[in-house]
């Protein structure tokens, strides 16, 4: 889609071809050396060329935000780094306490798509993909600005797909798959 961004999605081996292209100027521009440097996860924007925003590992628990922009073939198709961001981690906000109460540590978690509901603040519900063919849905509701613009989790739904559509659901201890009515 030209002008918003693509949903998140697992990292390929054209996107780590990206990253290995900008390795050199990602290390010059945080003057580390990375001996691990591998894509996990990414988005893609179009434009006049596409921005790809990258998420590296970069060895332990650490990883880096990258945004890499390629240009249009009529401009050569050139591969430039256009940002860092360091000291990231892959987890998002939410997820030791999804881990907590699903009582399960997952090695995948990648968010594939929401529904957001404005109220006194946003509730997000996300499909979350945690490996294999299994995925959770999520609600996260994050306050306004002026509140802090702080994030909690509402509640978590197991057992679910790719295919299982995003409804609001009860908040409160895990939920196998109970709707709302």
């Amino acid at each position: 889609m030209t002008g918003g961004p693509s949903e998140v999605m697992e990292a390929s081996e054209y996107v780590q071809e990206l990253c290995n292209g900008v390795k050199a100027s990602v290390e010059g521009e945080t003057k580390q050396t990375y001996d691990v440097f591998v894509a996990k996860e990414y988005r893609s924007q179009m434009m006049s060329g596409t921005n790809y925003f990258i998420k590296v590992h970069v060895g332990g628990d650490e990883h880096l935000h990258l945004r890499v922009f390629k240009t249009l073939p009529c401009n050569g198709e050139e591969v430039s780094l256009h940002g860092v961001q360091e000291s990231k981690t892959l987890n998002c906000p939410v997820k030791a306490s999804v881990e907590g109460k699903t009582n399960q540590k997952y090695d995948v978690f990648v968010a594939k798509s929401y529904k957001s509901q404005v109220v006194n603040g946003v509730n997000y519900l996300i499909k979350v993909h945690v490996g294999g063919d299994d995925y959770i849905h999520l609600c996260v509701y994050k306050t306004l600005p002026f509140n802090g613009g702080l994030v909690s989790l509402n509640g978590v739904q197991e057992s679910k797909t790719l295919n299982s559509p995003i409804d609001f659901f009860k908040f409160g201890p895990v939920e196998k798959s109970e709707e709302l009515p």
